[in-house]
Parts: C-alpha cells; structure tokens; sequence
C-alpha cells in the first residue's frame, strides 16, 4: 500500500475485513515498490497510483495480483479484478483451499508502521444529497451494529491513530455511536466529512457534540464558492450556507477542511478567482482536498483525479481548467503553509 506521506499510514478497510478470514495473517504494509516477496499481493488501485501496479504485475509475472479499485480494471494473465469486500472474502476462502469463508482470528490487524496506523470506520453508507457529478449510490444507509462492531473488534487494545469516518456524508444516519467508538479505542482523534447543509442544519449544539466525541476535523464539500455552478450540480448549498458551516465548525474548535473540485461545468476565470478569494478566508483551516473532475468508468487523463484537462472539453474550458488547477493549488499551499 503506498503511503500518502513518508512514515504515514492509511490502512485500509479492505483489510481489516479480510484479515480475520486468513489462517496465517501477516498482512504487510510496503512503502517502495521495487520488490514484493509474495507470490500472492492484494492491492487498491487509483488512478494516482495505477501505473506503479502495471509495472508490477508486468515485472512479476509470477505474482498473482487481486486488485480493485475507482478505475478501469487492470488486466492481464496473472491479474484477478473485483471490487467488493464479498468477492475478497470469497477469494481468500479460494486461495486456502476451503469450499466457504470461515472466520479464524477476529481480531487480525496489520502491524504497525513507524508511526500509528491510520484507520478508516463507517457508520453509513450512500448519502441523500443527489449531486449531478457524484456516484455515492442514493439513499444513506444506516451500518448495523454487528457491522460496526466488526469493524472494531481488531482495533481492541491496540494503539489508534486519527481514525476516518469514511461515512460519505456525516450525519445524515445515526452518528452518535461514536462515542461509543472513542471510549472503546481512544484514537488520536476522528476526522468525518458531510456538506455544509447538514451541517447548519443539525446546529452549533451538534458541532460542539461532535468535537466532545473526538472529532478534531471535518471535511466539508464545497467543490466551488460559487452559487451558479452549485445549482448546476445540484450541490445542497449557497456561499452563504458555506460560510455559515465552516464558522460553526472553527468555533466548536474543530478544523475546517474544505474539499475543491476543479473542471466543473460553467467554471471560468472569474469563479476560480472568486473561490481562490474564499480559499484565503477559512477559519482555523486544516487542509485543503482538491481533485480535478474526473469519470471513473473512462482511462487515462479522463479518469485521473489528478489532472484538469479532459477529452470532453471545449479549447476554452481546457485553459479554463488549467487555470483554475494552478491558482486554487497555489493558493491551497500558500494558506496551509
């Protein structure tokens, strides 16, 4: 698994899901992808780090690789592709030679990285926003409470780091739980991402809950401080409604992480100025999470996250596009550092 800094590690959840069905577990993290001692890798890919799994699989041809992840499949002889926890449950059973799953360590967890693993836990999944660019399927759907105590079981008595909420949008099911969650494995913290809608909508009360319960963070998506290209995407919120949100976050004493989309429909030089201008206003900011628009189902620059330019463009909005990428990432680290 590559990790997104020198020394820091996101494990995960795939992981911890798989793990208790293996006899032997001895899940390893690896931070260089010159060598994997395995003759069997499971593996995430992104588009940020698809290329590093093609050379892999093409230079070890010996190695068989179970991969899945947002992207179009990586093929090849020794490649298996499948994107759900059943099909990595299924295919472990496979590999041992056992006609069905069959549980042998609740609590596996991989070792430790040179600092605290970082953890990734859902109370729900979907979300009730209908966001014109998103793909998180429609309805939130609350977790039960065996899946979230199965999720916890491997993390009892060990050291947590910052544990993510990897709920699409916070709040919108139950989230009370974690309170429970942080009496159980007294993590580093929580970071949870939701809108700015829920968040006004739930109130100042519910943030100071939230920052009570742990939460030292939350993400919140904003894609554009603009209200024209908002209603476009039917995002469920105004500028004034972001302002609202992130201030109630900064006074609860949480960090406000905005999330910025680049190469949206309508974008043009005056609307990544007028974003950019924001961009230097947030209260107490964490961090900044930019992607560029991308479609998952496509290849190549289309499907990348990482970059603005895409096939379905016009000329102009590709300058547009490249625009925007580099004033919002300059002034993204400007206001960080």
């Amino acid at each position: 698994y590559l990790p997104f800094a020198t020394g820091c590690w996101d494990v995960p959840t795939w992981a911890t899901r798989l793990m208790p069905y293996m006899k032997h577990p001895n899940f390893r993290l690896f931070d260089t992808w010159e060598s994997i001692p395995d003759n069997i890798v499971l593996g995430s890919v992104m588009e940020a780090n698809r290329n590093h799994w093609k050379y892999l699989t093409i230079s070890q041809p010996n190695t068989h690789f179970y991969l899945g992840g947002y992207c179009q499949p990586i093929g090849g002889p020794n490649v298996t592709w499948f994107d759900t926890i059943e099909g990595g449950i299924a295919t472990i059973a496979y590999l041992q030679g056992e006609p069905r799953p069959k549980i042998y360590n609740s609590r596996a967890y991989p070792r430790n990285g040179p600092v605290l693993n970082g953890v990734r836990l859902q109370l729900s999944t979907g979300c009730n926003h209908q966001c014109t660019f998103c793909t998180v399927p429609h309805p939130a759907v609350k977790n039960s409470i065996s899946s979230i105590y199965d999720q916890l079981m491997p993390l009892y008595s060990r050291e947590v780091g910052v544990v993510y909420m990897d709920d699409k949008t916070f709040g919108q099911c139950d989230w009370d739980y974690i309170a429970t969650i942080n009496d159980w494995i007294h993590p580093a913290g929580f970071v949870v991402q939701t809108t700015a809608t829920q968040i006004v909508k739930m109130g100042m009360d519910t943030m100071r809950e939230w920052q009570r319960m742990g939460v030292i963070a939350v993400e919140i998506g904003v894609e554009s401080y603009n209200n024209s290209i908002l209603r476009i995407y039917r995002k469920p919120a105004t500028e004034s409604l972001i302002d609202v949100a992130t201030h109630m976050v900064a006074r609860a004493g949480m960090l406000v992480c905005p999330n910025i989309i680049v190469g949206l429909d309508g974008e043009a030089p005056d609307t990544y100025d007028q974003t950019s201008d924001w961009m230097k206003r947030v209260p107490n900011l964490g961090w900044f999470n930019m992607f560029c628009l991308a479609d998952y189902e496509s290849s190549g620059q289309d499907a990348s996250e990482e970059t603005p330019i895409k096939s379905w463009q016009s000329p102009a909005a590709q300058v547009y596009a490249g625009y925007g990428f580099q004033r919002l990432y300059d002034t993204a680290i400007a206001s960080m550092s």
